[in-house]
């Protein structure tokens, strides 16, 4: 098979040998790393390949621009807001607040990779991400995932792209195409 393009994505915390060894499979191409923070509010760091067939059979890398920061804050997303059920503990009075969650994981515990920590006034409050945040925190339509059970939609949207991160290579590939 011989697309006219292609995409590779994988985790940026990948060994060097990993990357060096699917650099040199897919033509000596280099990644690109995308944060996908830059587009939503979640830190995932991922490593993307993007390739052109050209008239040899070989590919050669299509330059993308990293995405503008559309500054969108954890905050900003919350379906359900924090209230004094989810109190834990006061934090040495810090006036903290986590403005992106890490990585999203693929259950619903109370982790660093499923749930998220906040410190708000000072106030250290905890609490898991709904379904319905984890589909924002991905750039998917709020519901996109409603007809499956929860612990489906955790597996199935922490193991899926950043849609904002992919549309933008698109974009990028479709201006590199004409």
């Amino acid at each position: 098979v011989k697309p006219k393009f292609f995409i590779l994505e994988n985790v940026a915390s990948m060994s060097k040998e990993s990357k060096e060894l699917i650099s040199k499979e897919l033509f000596n191409i280099e990644p690109i790393l995308i944060n996908s923070s830059l587009l939503v509010a979640q830190q995932r760091k991922r490593l993307y390949w993007i390739g052109k067939l050209q008239q040899d059979g070989t590919y050669k890398k299509v330059e993308i621009e990293q995405p503008q920061d559309k500054g969108i804050l954890l905050k900003d997303i919350l379906e359900i807001p924090l209230n004094q059920e989810e109190f834990v503990g006061n934090l040495f009075n810090k006036r903290i607040f986590i403005e992106k969650v890490g990585t999203l994981g693929t259950g619903s515990g109370r982790t660093n990779k499923q749930g998220m920590c906040v410190f708000k006034d000072g106030w250290r409050f905890i609490r898991k991400l709904t379904p319905i945040e984890y589909e924002i925190l991905q750039g998917f339509p709020v519901g996109y995932t409603k007809d499956i059970s929860n612990t489906q939609r955790y597996k199935a949207l922490g193991n899926s792209f950043t849609v904002p991160v992919i549309e933008h290579i698109l974009k990028a590939i479709f201006k590199y195409n004409n």
